[in-house]
């Protein structure tokens, strides 16, 4: 069975709607756990623990008799464990896991998507601990799950309108002189190496060029519009 991030989504509305996707979760036995939401001991157990996702459901149920009623979508996936891997090895899928179910709720929450899911993710497999590293292994499950998935242009659309303005988490803080001081200090005597300098030095053709002319016009203008709309 792989490991999953699915999402349970309303057929009463298109892809790109924000109210589509309704609940994200995770599992570890493919689809199984996906298409259990609807089973009448999920329903009750979710009555106490996450009414309003029951709800949704047993509303979709009876609008869409003799099915479970919501649709559901495939968000990532990631390699199952090796069967004779040891408890290490399965914390360290099941802590991916985890952690890609705390970046699709985040991304989906900041382009608008009414969730029900009562918290951020990532518990009941691997306890999420403030301030630990992510190790290589988990960096390397996540850069898979995630490899040969490209957004869509509208998906990008939504996330970038999602951080303009007000939205953006940095609007209207102004950085301390004790912040500036302390990246200064750390980007202070740093060496590039020959390939990194080769790679900056690099002479860019006529399309790159243009290419970048036209995102900072495109960046300009909106900050402009952005900065008229608040005057």
């Amino acid at each position: 069975m792989s490991y999953i991030i699915y999402a349970l989504c309303d057929p009463r509305f298109v892809e790109y709607d924000p109210r589509r996707v309704f609940y994200i979760g995770k599992s570890q036995s493919g689809l199984s756990r996906a298409k259990g939401h609807s089973s009448s001991c999920l329903l009750k157990k979710d009555d106490a623990n996450n009414w309003q996702k029951s709800a949704r459901i047993r509303e979709l149920i009876a609008l869409f008799p003799g099915t479970r009623g919501y649709t559901i979508d495939v968000l990532a996936e990631l390699p199952a464990p090796r069967r004779e891997a040891d408890a290490a090895e399965r914390l360290t899928h099941a802590s991916a896991l985890g952690f890609l179910e705390r970046v699709w709720i985040r991304a989906l929450r900041a382009t608008g998507a009414a969730l029900l899911n009562r918290t951020d993710g990532g518990e009941n497999i691997v306890p999420m601990r403030t301030g630990k590293p992510t190790s290589t292994a988990q960096k390397i499950a996540v850069s898979k799950a995630h490899k040969g998935k490209p957004k869509s242009a509208e998906q990008r659309r939504l996330m970038s309108e999602a951080q303009l303005g007000e939205k953006n988490h940095q609007f209207g803080k102004i950085t301390p002189d004790s912040v500036k001081e302390k990246l200064s200090a750390s980007l202070t005597g740093r060496v590039f190496s020959d390939l990194h300098r080769a790679r900056l030095s690099r002479p860019k053709s006529d399309a790159e060029r243009q290419k970048l002319s036209q995102a900072t016009k495109k960046r300009w203008a909106e900050k402009k519009a952005e900065k008229k709309a608040l005057s």
